[in-house]
């Protein structure tokens, strides 16, 4: 019997979630910088953190998207699929918090 080898995808998935992670948490510090030096209203400012959280959310989504392919992929190992699509999926529902609580409070002034 020939050994497993690891899902491609999978690794990919983890790979892509570590990178997303390592990109909020750099929106989330220039964003509490930014905020805490009243710079953050500047539009041009603001147009580049919007387009991060976009990029990042989208990337987020592709590495969940690759994750479950990974787990479907026949003969293969899936412990980086399985691990990719729950950070993937982690970091989904951080966004959508965030989102969430956003919305909230824009509404409740």
């Amino acid at each position: 019997m020939t050994e497993l080898k690891h899902s491609g995808k999978g690794i990919s998935s983890t790979v892509i979630g570590n990178i997303s992670i390592l990109l909020f948490l750099l929106i989330l510090s220039l964003s509490l910088m930014l905020y805490d030096a009243g710079r953050f209203t500047e539009l041009t400012l603001w147009n580049i953190i919007t387009g991060l959280v976009i990029f990042d959310f989208l990337l987020v989504m592709a590495g969940f998207i690759i994750g479950i392919k990974g787990i479907c992929e026949p003969h293969r190992k899936k412990l980086f699929a399985i691990l990719g699509t729950v950070l993937n999926s982690a970091l989904l529902l951080v966004f959508l918090s965030v989102i969430i609580i956003g919305v909230i409070r824009y509404f409740s002034r």
